[in-house]
């Protein structure tokens, strides 16, 4: 029996609402990476809901993917926040992420398609371009892009889960690259080599360089929290002179 014409028109309506809550997701997504939200900066559904154009009901859905993605935190009394780390946390995700990493492309060099390779290339050519012109906001997003397509490439779903310590990472990584296109440049190089040992289906290289290319990015990020840490200080030093 066909399904009747109200049938039809539910499962239309909850596909729309479903793309709808993607797409109000990701552009939350985008903004919390690009700085546009700061750590601790207080959400307001209002303000947002007008912002993007859409209702309250999937902006409310949206923010519920984000904190179970650990972009945001409810907080008592102030409602949604984007999430702030610590400088112990923000290492400790550089830390697991040296091992997942590492994983991810030692499985994609044994498992990813010539598709997924390919797909991997048009990035790295995109951030390239970005680098070629300094555009810090595109690199980033081709930075998170690169890692989804490794994590996807190695087939594996419970690796795939970590896909949220990749973009709370990025949140600690970001201004790191916003200052120095050299440091992104390393890094760019860093991505070429993963992708070398993917193509020529060489696990133990490939996991070699994906770690590496976390260790680097940890002590990049270890350099800016001790810089921040000593500014203050030094400051301080300058008044009492």
């Amino acid at each position: 029996m066909a399904p009747s014409r109200e049938r039809r028109s539910s499962a239309l309506s909850s596909l729309r609402r479903a793309r709808l809550v993607d797409e109000v997701a990701a552009a939350l997504r985008e903004a919390i990476s690009r700085g546009e939200l700061k750590p601790g900066e207080r959400l307001l559904q209002e303000r947002l809901a007008e912002q993007l154009a859409v209702s309250r009901t999937p902006l409310r859905e949206a923010l519920h993917r984000l904190e179970q993605e650990g972009l945001v935190v409810l907080s008592r009394g102030r409602g949604v926040e984007v999430r702030r780390l610590d400088d112990a946390q923000v290492i400790e995700l550089y830390e697991v992420r040296e091992m997942l990493d590492g994983l991810a492309a030692r499985l994609a060099a044994q498992r990813s398609t010539p598709a997924e390779r390919r797909a991997i290339e048009r990035v790295l050519r995109e951030m390239e371009r970005a680098v070629a012109r300094w555009d810090p906001h595109t690199w980033l997003l081709c930075n998170l892009r690169f890692h989804e397509q490794v994590l996807a490439a190695a087939h594996n779903q419970t690796l795939a889960e970590s896909l949220r310590l990749v973009r709370l990472s990025a949140q600690a990584f970001y201004p790191t690259v916003l200052l120095n296109r050299e440091r992104a440049q390393v890094a760019l190089a860093e991505h070429r080599r993963i992708l070398a040992a993917i193509e020529r289906r060489d696990p133990e290289a490939a996991e070699r360089e994906g770690r590496l290319h976390i260790v680097t990015a940890r002590q990049m990020v270890e350099a800016r929290l001790a810089a921040q840490t000593a500014a203050p200080a030094e400051a301080g030093d300058t008044r009492t002179a």
